[in-house]
This record gives C-alpha cells, structure tokens and sequence, in this order.
C-alpha cells in the first residue's frame, strides 16, 4: 500500500496540541490516528498512533519551541519519542527551528551535535535527505539572508527501504500561507 504522510501547518480538527494561529497538526485523511499523550513538551508536539498492515506506527509532528533556544529542547523531545510505545516504527516531521546550516550561523549552540546524531543513520533517517544531498530551503522569512531548511521528514531507519520521495512544496499558494513551506514524504507502507 502507498500512503502518502504530509506535515504541514493547517487549520482543522486534526491531531494537533498548538494554538489556531501557529504549530503543528498531523494530516493523514486515509490513516485512523489515536492521540497519544507527549508529556515532553506537550504544545510544541502532536503525536498519534495508526495501524498500518495491522502494524502500529508512531506519527509526530514538530513545531520545536525558539525561547530561550532550541536546544535542549528538541533534543529532550527527539529522545522522548525514542521511548515511546511503537519508537521502533515511527515517522516524524514538523518545522525543528533547526538545519545543519544553523551550525554556521549559530555555533554552539547545539546544532551541530543534534545533526551528526541524525546523519549516522543509527535511529532516525532523513527522508529528504536520501533524494536531496543538500538541504533545500523550506524557510522564506522575508529579510533572511540565509536559505534555511527548518523543515523535516524523518523515518526510523526499518522504514529506509520504504521511502519513495520527500520533496518541499514550494508553489505560489504554500508561499503564501506561510514563511514555512511543507515537505511531503511518500512512504511505502
């Protein structure tokens, strides 16, 4: 079966833990989702179950918390999902304040070590990045200097072999909704 996951910011009764006017929310309309409680942050994460093939997966979206910095915040909320129920099958995206970029522009701050934790492939695999060898821009921010990829899609690493695209959908209309464009991920499931 192909299942087509999108992560993006929108407005409706979806799984989603943020406030109307900014956050997160899981979008999946032919996937059944149980809302499971994230006690690591709970307003800056959504996170679901669903069955796929009588198999659970763990879908969560992301939008990480900024104030006073984004680290050990995600960081706390990356290892947070590693423990849940189904950790071992899940897929995550959302809008991480974060790229390997970030390191250049912010050193020490936690970047640098947060991607290399990603990029030896050990849990998580980024599915944008197995289409993509660099990042692509999904933050528009007007008067950015720098073309920031804040935006992504990671799978468990049981789940590589099952990646089909990830692509950012950068149209007139995904501009103009808001400074983030979403990426969607195809996942054979």
């Amino acid at each position: 079966m192909r299942q087509r996951l999108r992560f993006a910011v929108v407005r409706a009764d979806l799984i989603s833990t943020c406030p109307p006017d900014w956050g997160t929310a899981i979008f999946a309309p032919s996937l059944p989702l149980s809302r499971i409680p994230f006690p690591s942050h709970p307003s800056h994460t959504a996170t679901a179950s669903t069955l796929v093939r009588n198999e659970p997966i763990l879908l969560a979206s992301i939008h990480a918390p900024t104030q006073p910095s984004v680290f050990p915040r995600l960081q706390d909320i990356f290892q947070g999902l590693e423990t849940m129920e189904y950790a071992n099958r899940p897929v995550v995206g959302g809008d991480l304040n974060s790229c390997r970029h970030a390191e250049l522009v912010w050193p020490k701050c936690g970047h640098e070590a947060f991607w290399h934790r990603i990029d030896k492939g050990d849990i998580w695999i980024d599915c944008c990045r197995m289409f993509h060898p660099d990042e692509l821009q999904t933050f528009f921010r007007q008067g950015t200097i720098n073309k920031f990829q804040d935006d992504h899609i990671f799978a468990s690493r049981d789940f590589s072999e099952r990646v089909r695209s990830c692509d950012p959908l950068c149209n007139p209309d995904t501009r103009s909704m808001s400074d983030h464009i979403p990426l969607i991920a195809e996942l054979d499931l």
